[in-house]
């Protein structure tokens, strides 16, 4: 898939959750909970930074998804990464092998290592999953605004817009 059938994918994606309008990450993982029938909980937690080391986490239960974002960080990034996780599920990415007990209790140390079934870290997927998790992430904003109805963008959007289609569109080699 190239980078332009990527962004029309992912676009189609989020047409189909139907975002509602002014919808916060908060909105948007209770949008989530209702369309996959399972409930997500947000979980601010210090990270190791670095490089190779993920800023969010998606922790998959039998029952329950935690999403797990740094909590050194701004709100906007930390709102960033939030979406960046729930792009993940929208777009069906997989789960990597669960985490050794030490590294989930260490990360999570109220949840039973025996409950966690899957772990999402950044570094866990490849290369497109991570473009397509980002641009959807990217472009939840826009739809929670309705900006995709609109026949103005503002200038400053518009250069973000451009910006992150052209930040995709590089070769990762």
């Amino acid at each position: 898939m190239d980078d332009r059938e990527l962004r029309q994918y992912c676009a189609n994606v989020l047409e189909e959750l139907e975002i509602p309008e002014r919808a916060d990450v908060n909105a948007l993982c209770d949008h989530l909970e209702d369309i996959r029938g399972r409930r997500i909980s947000l979980i601010e937690t210090p990270m190791p930074t670095g490089p190779g080391r993920p800023c969010g986490l998606w922790v998959a239960t039998a029952e329950e998804d935690y999403l797990l974002y740094q909590k050194f960080t701004t709100q906007a990034h930390q709102q960033h990464i939030v979406r960046h996780e729930i792009g993940h599920m929208a777009l069906g990415h997989k789960a990597a092998p669960v985490m050794p007990d030490e590294a989930v209790q260490l990360l999570m140390p109220t949840l039973s290592p025996d409950l966690v079934r899957s772990v999402l870290g950044r570094s866990q997927y490849s290369n497109t999953e991570e473009k397509a998790a980002e641009l959807v992430a990217s472009l939840m904003p826009l739809r929670a605004e309705g900006m995709s109805q609109r026949r103005s963008v503002d200038p400053g959007m518009a250069k973000l817009i451009t910006h992150l289609g052209r930040s995709l569109e590089r070769d990762s080699t």
